[in-house]
């Protein structure tokens, strides 16, 4: 119940004129170790010189569910039920007629009665087919001197299940202004507003989606009493249309980016660059549970009714200065020297409040009766600088070669772990240009390449996450200060990874066909992960430095232009790559989460987050292991006596 869409979601694709993804480590070294697990380079789009150019374009979307699922059509079910018929409370403990199995033996032999029901498919009323629309217009020109770029957005998309949408405005605007022969400037101005209407998501039990897996579909979902209230489902269970037609949750976002780009050529070779860059944005998620309207809902689901409201701000900001100068060593070795540094600065405040027992008719938090949780407030604060120095030399236009170093620093780190040192060497072989020379023009480009880069992991932990911190409690009408279960790690360092990649880059046809292929070996060590640890040391976990984790792939893309005739293009893109990620630790087993329904696991040989738990118990020729009863035995109960105990990774 608090903010937290994927602020991607801003972004408007209209304005977007290209990506560009940089793998790897190697980009760490100019872009710093915020960059540690690659760069995606996002270009927008600029002003032209010449007349006012209008743009506008319009589409209609229509979405819906690709794939059913195949659902349970028996007319069966075992045990007395009927689930039109009414709860007695002398019978059992749900809010229907008695579910529990009559189990007879008769020669010798179990039976268990069943009872013929009616089974409905869920996705008929979860999911729905969807309309939007997406809406543009921009506005370019300009003349040698200032060019620039206005545009405007509306975007509304409803989602596939019932009552869910969003909406996005936006408006940008950039001005490219010339101020003399060896000075430019640039500014840019984009605000967006959205608006996202949704549902629990999956990992919750009362997500429509969620249950439609869960629940027995044995139930009329639609059905309704006298008065036009839902029946209820199975027991503790919301039905999936409460939470549809009862459930609203709202997330408000404004945000506003901007930059100040300046460029200056003062010298015959050298090349100053300064950006500054500002994003600042606030967003308000609201939730509002209406009280169930029949009996039996398991408590944590809030049948009384819920509120909450949480606002989320955050500003960013970020001055990187750049400054390159090239020459010619001899007429066939050139030098490309590139000094840097980057300041960013970033704070956020989020504060959320919420209560339960709702007044009839109030949607807000003030209708709660029963404010079960303290209000709560998160105030982060953290700070990254870097610099690095980068020198590149080419030898006759095929031959290119660069070593870099690059200092990181972040406030999330103690004084004596937050400086790193991270080096950087490469090398590319133009051997399409060796060809030519020689009378081969059968590739536009082929290229080899292959480099070597260290960086570190600056944003593994929170602010101040390496401090074991204290909330706010309220015993017994007194006010005191409890320490969280997670304790601080004063000493913990960086994540250092180093990689090695290589690769080639191929074209033929004028560009009309072209692969790009990579070969990678990432190594990290000093890897963070949450130790589990004995409560007598006064938390259940901490942050450590653990192990080792290892990641080796291969990626492929494939461009094709099949047809380019007049204005009509047609290009085709097929991409593979293949990961295969293993985790080295001091000891076999890592669970992240004492919760037993939370299986999720750092396992000695086994790729992170792997699921850990057992197997059914069986006998040597395979077979399952029975009770008398008969039940199938898992290898973990203590009833099991003399069963071995059996792991599983997956």
């Amino acid at each position: 119940f608090q903010p937290g869409a994927n602020r991607l979601a801003d972004i408007n694709p209209n304005d977007i004129e290209r990506i560009e993804v940089l793998n790897g480590a190697a980009a760490a070294a100019i872009y710093g170790s915020r960059a540690n697990n690659g760069v995606v380079q996002i270009f927008t789009k600029r002003g032209a010189e010449g007349k006012p150019r209008v743009t506008f374009s319009t589409s209609v979307i229509v979405s819906e569910l690709r794939k059913r699922i195949e659902v349970n059509d028996f007319g069966q079910r075992f045990g007395n039920f009927d689930p039109m018929v009414p709860y007695n409370s002398a019978i059992g403990s749900g809010p229907y007629t008695d579910q529990r199995l009559t189990t007879i033996f008769l020669g010798g032999r179990l039976f268990r009665n069943t009872s013929p029901v009616t089974r409905y498919d869920y996705q008929d009323d979860i999911f729905r087919r969807a309309v939007g629309t997406d809406n543009y217009i921009s506005v370019t020109g300009g003349t040698d001197k200032t060019k620039y770029l206005v545009s405007g957005s509306y975007f509304n998309n409803q989602g596939i299940v019932p009552g869910t949408d969003f909406r996005r405005y936006s408006a940008k605007l950039r001005i490219d202004q010339t101020l003399n022969s060896w000075a430019k400037a640039s500014v840019g101005l984009n605000y967006v507003n959205s608006l996202a209407n949704e549902r629990p998501d999956g990992n919750s039990f009362y997500s429509p989606i969620n249950a439609f897996f869960i629940t027995d579909n044995v139930y009329d979902i639609r059905r309704r009493d006298a008065n036009g209230f839902l029946m209820p489902v199975e027991p503790n269970r919301v039905n999936p249309i409460t939470v549809l037609e009862d459930i609203k949750m709202t997330n408000a976002t404004n945000r506003v980016i901007g930059d100040l780009q300046l460029n200056l050529t003062p010298l015959k070779g050298l090349t100053i660059d300064f950006i500054s860059g500002l994003d600042t944005y606030t967003q308000l998620g609201q939730t509002y549970i209406a009280p169930m309207p029949y009996p039996g809902v398991n408590p944590a689901f809030f049948p009384d009714g819920y509120a909450s409201t949480a606002t989320a701000q955050v500003f960013q900001v970020n001055n990187d200065l750049n400054a390159t100068y090239r020459t010619n060593i001899t007429p066939k070795i050139a030098s490309t020297t590139t000094l840097g540094g980057t300041v960013q600065y970033d704070r956020s405040n989020f504060t959320q409040i919420q209560g339960r027992a709702m007044l009839p008719l109030i949607e807000t938090v003030a209708g709660a009766q029963n404010f079960f949780t303290p209000a709560g407030e998160i105030r982060t604060e953290r700070s990254i600088q870097g610099a690095f120095l980068q020198q590149t030399f080419s030898y006759d236009g095929f031959v290119f070669v660069s070593a870099a170093g690059r200092v990181d620093g972040s406030s999330v780190f103690g004084v004596n772990n937050r400086t790193q040192f991270y080096p950087k060497v490469s090398g590319n072989l133009l051997v399409s240009e060796l060809l030519q020379r020689s009378g081969i023009n059968t590739f536009d480009l082929l290229k080899l390449r292959a480099a070597y880069g260290e960086s570190g992991n600056l944003t593994a932990i929170g602010p101040y996450d390496r401090f074991s911190n204290m909330d706010p409690v309220v015993t017994a009408g007194g006010a005191g200060f409890v320490r969280r279960t997670t304790l601080g790690n004063p000493n913990v360092q960086v994540e250092r990874q180093t990689e090695f990649e290589a690769g080639l880059d191929a074209s033929v046809l004028n560009g009309r066909l072209g692969v790009e292929f990579n070969v990678y070996n990432k190594n990290v060590r000093d890897l963070l992960l949450p130790l589990a640890i004995a409560p007598t040391q006064g938390g259940s976990q901490i942050f450590a430095n653990i192990g080792g984790m290892t990641n080796r792939g291969v990626e492929l893309v494939l461009r094709a232009t099949p047809v380019k005739a007049g204005d009509f293009t047609w290009n085709a893109t097929v991409i593979f790559n293949r990961n295969r990620n293993r985790v080295s630790l001091p000891f076999p087993l890592l669970r992240f989460s004492a919760d037993a329904n939370r299986m999720s696991s750092a396992v000695d040989g086994q790729p992170l987050g792997v699921f850990y738990g057992t197997v059914y118990a069986r006998n040597p020729d395979g077979s399952l292991l029975l009770s008398p009863g008969p039940r199938a035995l898992s290898p973990t109960v203590s009833t099991d006596a003399g069963v071995p105990f059996v792991d599983r990774v997956g």
